[in-house]
């Protein structure tokens, strides 16, 4: 017999875990004697995790953004300041290399 495990194994499955039982747990917290500062820290570690996930995305569109900028100014500049102008199909494919 296979048994679930009641633990997500992906970040948003666990901040859903978080968000679900930080909701409630009040309901509750009266008879299994759960303190109301246990149940402000519980929302609050709910709310931050929701933050510190979306900041990651946030985080690594700002890199891939930043790594094109880098390629550009490393590849185009250079040209740009000899005097050479050059052509739109060499930016397109250099942004290309880092799809």
């Amino acid at each position: 017999m296979t048994s679930n495990a009641f633990m997500p194994n992906t970040d948003s499955g666990k901040a859903d875990l978080l968000d679900h039982v930080a909701t409630i747990l009040p309901r509750y917290a009266a008879l299994l004697e759960v303190t109301n500062e246990y149940l402000a820290d519980l929302q609050a570690d709910a709310l931050a995790f929701r933050y510190i996930l979306k900041s990651m995305v946030d985080m690594q569109a700002y890199a891939h953004h930043l790594t094109e900028f880098k390629i550009y100014y490393v590849m185009v500049a250079p040209l740009l300041w000899a005097g050479l102008n050059p052509s739109p199909a060499l930016s397109k494919d250099l942004f290309k290399l880092n799809a």
